[in-house]
């Protein structure tokens, strides 16, 4: 068998199973559907005082184009102020740019774990964060999943680990613990006060550090949207953190928050790093300029968690009611009477996951749905993301749809999508 065709048989397989993925095809232009999709949570990414404030400062600016790596000739003093802005902004002790968030915990989690110590994970972290595991030094067996969100579970892995490790015990080697304060899947938070108590209690040394990825939840929690470390009043105590701009900034890139000698030892060793041209001007000046909006946007975060919290009451609401089983949605129960435990991501659990969504489509509804691998299989879903651009009309709108799904019958459907003819394309992590 050629290599196409030993390609194209790998593709097939995921077609007949329904998960192929696809970028082809035309995408509803924004415009044209309500979003109820994108990671653009504070609605940065159409905002007129945005664009125009880049613009302007795009016209004084002398280059565009990134000259190098950062170790050659791209370590302008654009970049330097910004990474000193970004590091003030949320209270770190250091900060290191990196062209996205995947490229920043594939650097840290390939170079940090040596072989003696032990990283425990969040069994629903990043792919990046496991794709950086992969590289380290830190052997597969000391690399281990604590039950998602469990602050018992990872005090019994810390346990375990101190019985079985003299060199743990003994403050010779470290345990790493990765976390995400907000998942983009369930869209849940981080118990971040008490997975802290339960490391620092464990490990008394001081010989555990926790990673908190807060790609998630710059923007919409804490004071400024600093978030969700910065709500808590603990970046002194979680010097290790990351932002990312794709999201609620509207940009592309991130910013690892370290101490200095780990960023030294990052600038010496994390290979995407050195041997990847940096980020543009045209992206440093976008990344300040949203930042700024950020900052200043407490009207809209406000807007966002309040709007989330009515969002998943009234679908608690409409989905208690009866239907037939393949019409039958769920949401995960995630969220309080607290605004601040509500994230915006709404996860509408479904067994036609693809079909609802074209559906909702049609309706002018733009949501899209996620199936396995993205997901564990029986978790397939539809993922409602509020912005601060949608209003109450809309979430009605969306409301009205489903009751509309939920009354019909599987008979009277046509069969709008299937995995011979599917187009719709998952959520990105």
């Amino acid at each position: 068998m050629g290599l196409e065709d030993r390609l194209e048989t790998a593709l097939r397989s995921r077609h007949v199973r329904g998960n192929l993925r696809s970028i082809d095809g035309n995408m509803p232009a924004k415009h044209e559907v309500v979003d109820f999709s994108s990671n653009d949570y504070l609605s940065l990414g159409s905002s007129q005082r945005l664009q125009e404030t880049l613009i302007s400062s795009l016209r004084s600016a002398s280059c565009y184009g990134p000259a190098s790596s950062r170790l050659l000739d791209g370590n302008t003093s654009a970049h330097r102020q910004l990474e000193q802005r970004l590091c003030d902004t949320f209270n770190g002790k250091s900060a290191l740019l990196f062209n996205s968030g995947y490229d920043a915990n594939a650097s840290l989690w390939s170079v940090l774990p040596c072989a003696d110590d032990y990283v425990l994970y969040d069994e629903y972290v990043h792919a990046s964060t496991h794709d950086g595991l992969r590289l380290s030094r830190c052997p597969k067996s000391q690399r281990q999943p604590f039950q998602h969100n469990s602050v018992l579970h990872l005090r019994q892995s810390l346990q375990s680990i101190l019985a079985t490790s003299d060199k743990v015990r003994t403050g010779q080697a470290d345990v790493f613990v990765a976390v995400e304060s907000l998942y983009s899947m369930d869209g849940d938070l981080a118990p971040l006060p008490d997975l802290l108590a339960a490391i620092e209690q464990e490990l008394p040394l001081r010989n555990a550090h926790l990673m908190v990825d807060e790609a998630h939840t710059t923007g919409l929690y804490g004071p400024g949207g600093r978030g969700l470390v910065c709500h808590y009043g603990l970046a002194a105590r979680v010097p290790l953190r990351l932002h990312t701009f794709g999201k609620s900034l509207a940009s592309n890139g991130a910013v690892l928050l370290c101490s200095p000698t780990l960023r030294r030892y990052l600038v010496n060793y994390a290979r995407p790093l050195i041997y990847s041209s940096t980020l543009s001007h045209f992206a440093i000046k976008a990344i300040d300029a949203a930042l700024t909006e950020m900052l200043a946007a407490s009207a809209a975060r406000q807007h966002v968690l309040e709007l989330s919290a009515r969002a998943r009451r009234q679908l608690t609401r409409l989905l208690e009611q009866p239907a037939h089983a393949e019409r039958r949605l769920h949401l995960m129960p995630l969220c309080s009477a607290d605004h601040l435990q509500c994230s915006p991501i709404i996860p509408i659990l479904s067994s036609q996951p693809r079909m609802l969504a074209v559906f909702l489509q049609a309706k002018g509804l733009l949501l899209r749905p996620i199936a396995y691998p993205t997901v564990p299989i029986g978790t397939e879903r539809v993922r409602l993301c509020i912005h601060a651009r949608n209003t109450q009309a809309q979430v009605d709108l969306l409301l009205s749809a489903l009751q509309e799904w939920l009354e019909m019958s599987p008979s009277s459907t046509p069969q709008l999508l299937s995995p011979q003819n599917s187009t719709m394309r998952e959520a990105h992590l």
